[in-house]
């Protein structure tokens, strides 16, 4: 699709607190980094793949496990992973990062490839789509941005609120896609955080992903929708921001279609 050298940087620990080791949990006898590196190798514009862990001990598994993975890797500062995707980005000599994280094992490679050429054709900073279920989607960053980006975070070691300092028309040449209107689906959420997430990853995985397919997104939009036992992110949850601030999660889905409505002006 690209002549651009385009790095797909996997962020991934083995520490969680609220699901433990939960980089190896099985999805489809596999475990979740592997399915999440399965469906990246099907993006026609991803040029490599890199696990992108921190240089604790602990982690050190996940730098052997990405050689049977068929992957690169790297180990960066364990709380600042901006500074790991500017190291990472200079390595690979990268025009541009893909920042993933590793418990969103439904990434959607359309969607990157949709967000990676329309970034090209607009020469932008910063490109990311609104209202796709949490966790299908991956930001793209531009290599000039990122020693900025984390120059005017006021902490880079609170790398959760990254987004709110790069997803910033003030300051970026920021680009928005809108879903197709069967995915635009904000208040499903495919992340995997707690045990009940694992659980209905597992689930999807099992009755979509038999014989080794990939679950297509439209596969598992279809699936929930037709769910009468799934609960979407409820409207009223309290989503944490920088400063020790807080916002109920729709207003953050506002706030984010407000952020697109300007970066198009711009």
């Amino acid at each position: 699709m690209s002549e651009k050298n385009i790095i797909a940087c996997i962020i991934v620990r083995m520490k969680s607190i609220r699901l433990p080791k939960k980089a190896f949990a099985e999805l489809g006898g596999i475990t979740m980094t592997e399915q999440l590196i399965r469906r990246l190798k099907t993006s026609k514009s991803i040029t490599d793949i890199v696990i992108c862990t921190s240089n604790n001990k602990e982690d050190e598994v996940l730098l052997k496990k990405a050689k049977e993975w068929g992957v690169k890797s790297f180990a960066g500062h364990e709380d600042d992973v901006l500074s790991r995707l500017i190291d990472v980005s200079e390595i690979y000599n990268a025009d541009m990062v893909l920042r993933i994280t590793g418990d969103n094992p439904f990434t959607d490679t359309e969607n990157i490839d949709r967000l990676v050429k329309h970034h090209i054709s607009t020469s932008a900073d910063y490109t990311r789509t609104n209202r796709l279920p949490l966790g299908v989607t991956a930001e793209v960053m531009d290599k000039k941005m990122l020693k900025k980006l984390h120059s005017i975070m006021p902490d880079p070691n609170q790398s959760e609120y990254m987004s709110f300092y790069s997803f910033n028309p003030d300051i970026f040449h920021c680009e928005v896609l809108e879903p197709p209107a069967s995915f635009d689906r904000p208040y499903y959420s495919l992340t995997v955080d707690y045990p009940e997430d694992l659980e209905l990853a597992r689930k999807l995985y099992s009755k979509l992903g038999k014989n080794g397919a990939i679950p297509s997104l439209q596969s598992v939009i279809d699936e929930l929708d037709n769910d009468e036992s799934y609960v979407e992110v409820s409207k009223n949850a309290i989503i944490k921001l920088p400063e020790e601030k807080e916002m109920k999660y729709v207003d953050l889905i506002t706030m984010l279609d407000e952020l697109a409505v300007k970066s198009r002006k711009k």
